[in-house]
């Protein structure tokens, strides 16, 4: 795993340096996070998390994802990311790692860690 993330880092300033006129959106490092959704019923997925480019942390929801469905839902810039989910069902995914405000409602979320290194990460809901 640390080959990966060193290669990457390299190629990224290879990158960098061989296309100097590239706008800074261009070379940002960013993991693409998605929500898995393994129950029977719709939920809705809300985040707290570092945004790619940002340096703090930012709330955002709320993501659906259907019964089955694997979806990206955010590009994060850390490897801190709290979560909270809930079904039509009563059901709710949370935790006291982190309280953030998402759309006017305060949310207790849990705590994934996503790894040092910037590949495709998911969260699963059963």
């Amino acid at each position: 795993m640390r080959t990966m993330c060193k290669s990457a880092g390299i190629l990224a300033l290879v990158l960098v340096a061989a296309a100097p006129t590239m706008a800074r959106a261009d070379y940002i490092q960013a993991q693409p996070v998605y929500a898995r959704n393994n129950t029977d019923h719709k939920i809705q997925v809300a985040a707290y998390y570092v945004p790619a480019g940002g340096h703090d942390f930012v709330s955002g929801g709320w993501w659906t994802i259907y019964p089955g469905q694997c979806r990206l839902i955010l590009w994060n810039n850390g490897v801190n990311i709290y979560f909270y989910a809930k079904d039509d069902q009563g059901w709710v995914w949370e935790g006291n790692d982190a309280t953030a405000n998402v759309r006017g409602q305060t949310l207790h979320m849990f705590h994934q860690d996503t790894g040092p290194c910037y590949d495709p990460w998911s969260v699963t809901f059963q």
